[in-house]
C-alpha cells in the first residue's frame, strides 16, 4: 500500500509549519516521502532521549545494571557531602519516567549553556521537592545521566558504545552528537541525522528490538520502554503548564504516547517518529517549527492515519 501525501503537505502548508522532510514506512518498507528543503542531518533534538531509552534497555539486557537500583549509588564521588535522603532513593526507572522528584526543569537549555563544570555535580546538588516516582516533570538530566551511567560502567564514550550496538547495525555512519563541557555525549539530544535513519529507530521499535534479523535489544524492553508508565500532567517548559493532547497522554521511557493510537519520539520544533504497531507503520519528520508541533501530528492523524 502507497500512501499519498499530497492531503498531508497541502494541511502542513496551510498552517504555514515549517517541516524538512517525512517519510512513511509501512512493514519495513518506505511507501512515501516528500521533502520540503533537502535531506541532510538535522539535529533530533529530543527525540535522542527515546534512543537514550534503547541504549539503557541493551545495557539491562547485558547485565550492566537493573531498572530498580538507585542512581544515586553509581556516582558517590559527585554526590554533596550531605545529600538529600530522598536523592538517595531515586530508581533508574523513576529517572526513565522523568519523576526524579524535582519540581523544575533540570539542566534546560539556558542552564546548559552557562554551566562550564561537570554536569554530574550540578545534578546532584539541585534540590528534590517531591516524592521520586510520585510526578512526570520534563528534564534533561534523566537522559543525561543514563548515558553517563553506560559510560562509567562500560568504560567506553557513551558514543563509541552506541555504535557497535545500533549506529553500526543500523548502517548511520560517523553520527555526529553534541558533548557536554566534559566531552560525554549528552543523551539528551544533540544527536544529528537524516529522516530515513530516525526512522531506523523507528523500526527497530515497531520490530520490538530487532533489526534484519540482528536482536539490537530485548523484546520486553522496548514493550515496557513504550507503553504508559506515568501520567503526564505538567507541562514541558514549566510544572503548571498544561500539555496538550499528544503531549498529555502518558509517558514511558523516554516515548510519549499518541492521544489515538501507538507511540512516538519527539524533538522540540517538531522532530517526530510516530510508531503504530497496529498498523505496521513508522512515520518519521523532521521541521523547524517553533509555535504548532501538536498541529503536525495533527495533519497525521487527519491525513495518513485513515490511509493505513
Amino acid at each position: 500500500m502507497t500512501v499519498k501525501l499530497d492531503g498531508f503537505v497541502k494541511s502542513i502548508n496551510s498552517k504555514g509549519i515549517d517541516m524538512y522532510g517525512i517519510n512513511v514506512l509501512e512493514g519495513g518498507e518506505k511507501t512515501a516521502e516528500y521533502y520540503w528543503r533537502n535531506k541532510l542531518r538535522k539535529e533530533i533534538r529530543s527525540c535522542s532521549k527515546s534512543i537514550t531509552s534503547l541504549a539503557v534497555g541493551r545495557a539491562i539486557d547485558e547485565g550492566m545494571f537493573k531498572i530498580t537500583d538507585k542512581i544515586a549509588d553509581f556516582f558517590p564521588e559527585h554526590l554533596t557531602k550531605n545529600p538529600q535522603p530522598e536523592l538517595l532513593e531515586v530508581t533508574i526507572k523513576d529517572v526513565l519516567m522523568m519523576a526524579m522528584g524535582y519540581d523544575y526543569f533540570i539542566l534546560n537549555p539556558f542552564v546548559r549553556e552557562s554551566y562550564k563544570g561537570d554536569w554530574l555535580d550540578l545534578i546532584f546538588s539541585e534540590k528534590i521537592n517531591l516524592k521520586p516516582g510520585s510526578l512526570f516533570v520534563y528534564n534533561n538530566a534523566s537522559p543525561y545521566l543514563c548515558g553517563a551511567l553506560i559510560a562509567k560502567l562500560s568504560g567506553q564514550n557513551y558514543l563509541d558504545w552506541m555504535k557497535e550496538r545500533f549506529f553500526d547495525p543500523l548502517d548511520i555512519n560517523n553520527p555526529q552528537w553534541f558533548t557536554c563541557p566534559m566531552g560525554r555525549p549528552i543523551g539528551l539530544g544533540g544527536l544529528f541525522l537524516t529522516v530515513d535513519e530516525l526512522s531506523r529507530f523507528g523500526q527497530v521499535c515497531l520490530d520490538r528490538g530487532m533489526w534484519k534479523g540482528q536482536r539490537l535489544v530485548s523484546a520486553e524492553w522496548v514493550d515496557e520502554a513504550t507503553s504508559k508508565q506515568i501520567e503526564v500532567t505538567t507541562g514541558v517548559d514549566k510544572i503548571d503548564n498544561k500539555p496538550t493532547k499528544d503531549f498529555g497522554a502518558g509517558y514511558g521511557y523516554f516515548f510519549w504516547m499518541n492521544s489515538t493510537e501507538g507511540y512516538h519520539m519527539w524533538g522540540r520544533y517538531g522532530q517526530f517518529c510516530v510508531v503504530l504497531p497496529k498498523r505496521n507503520t513508522v512515520i518519521t519528520m523532521l521541521s523547524l517549527e517553533e509555535k504548532n508541533e501538536q498541529g503536525i501530528l495533527d495533519s497525521v492523524w487527519d491525513e495518513i492515519l485513515p490511509q493505513l
